[in-house]
């Protein structure tokens, strides 16, 4: 199970989350992700449509750690 941080929005709650069983977590926003990741955060689901050069391209620098696993859904084709 995935927790979701749209509500808390605080790593330190998402790790106690982890700790208590969770395999990673869902960040509503790139920029939400960006901070989870900035927190050491590991696995990051984002379950939305990233769209536009400055996103992708902040998308990219996050995803360029080799600790980290990012997922992203898409609900277009359009966006991939």
């Amino acid at each position: 199970m995935r927790v979701h941080t749209k509500t808390h929005k605080t790593p330190a709650i998402a790790r106690r989350q982890i700790a208590a069983g969770a395999v990673g977590i869902v960040s509503q926003k790139l920029g939400e992700a960006e901070a989870m990741a900035a927190a050491g955060l590991e696995d990051i689901l984002v379950p939305y449509n990233i769209v536009g050069r400055r996103k992708l391209e902040r998308l990219v620098s996050l995803v360029q750690s080799d600790r980290m696993t990012l997922t992203l859904a898409t609900d277009s084709t359009a966006t991939i």
